[in-house]
């Protein structure tokens, strides 16, 4: 299934990303060559190809979250992390019916932060509602609750008038 958009977390510093939407942190690009610490320069040796960065994308509403060290590109990679006792994330973790407004705002702010780059595809247009808020779902306004309560009121005002007009 060809994506419709997808970007590989890819920051300067090799930084994952915090991705709201999902609340989950999604690996990014690791490269010795980015690192200051002197230690970097032996691990480079034994790393000389950068790790990549797993990938998020969109296709149509579906969202998904790619693991690319399952590619064939990456076997020597895949296998030395393995070989370490470490395991890989499936290769594709798939999310139905996401908010795709949301999922492109977010991905675009990524990409405008320098932390992912566009990989394949265009970005989404962004019009509509954008969630901003992932930890604290919105309470109703205090206009919004006693427009409910009329609403209930009133509903049950019919039914008695229904039942007195019946007798």
């Amino acid at each position: 299934m060809k994506a419709t958009f997808e970007v590989e977390i890819d920051g300067p510093r090799n930084n994952c990303l915090a991705f709201l939407p999902l609340q989950k942190r999604v690996r990014g690009r690791f490269d010795f060559a980015r690192e200051t610490e002197p230690q970097a320069g032996v691990m480079r040796g034994e790393w000389p190809q950068p790790i990549p960065g797993q990938i998020i994308g969109i296709d149509g509403a579906m969202g998904y979250i790619r693991e690319p060290l399952h590619d064939e590109e990456h076997a020597d990679a895949k296998e030395k992390i393995e070989s370490r006792g470490m395991k890989l994330p499936d290769e594709r973790e798939e999310f139905d019916s996401i908010d795709v407004v949301t999922w492109a705002f977010w991905l675009q702010r990524a990409v405008d932060a320098g932390l992912a780059r566009i990989i394949s595809g265009t970005m989404p247009k962004i019009e509509g509602e954008v969630k901003m808020s992932f930890f604290v779902e919105r309470q109703p306004s205090e206009a919004e609750q006693l427009t409910g309560l009329i609403k209930t009121q009133n509903e049950l005002l019919a039914k008695l008038l229904a039942k007195m007009e019946g007798n």
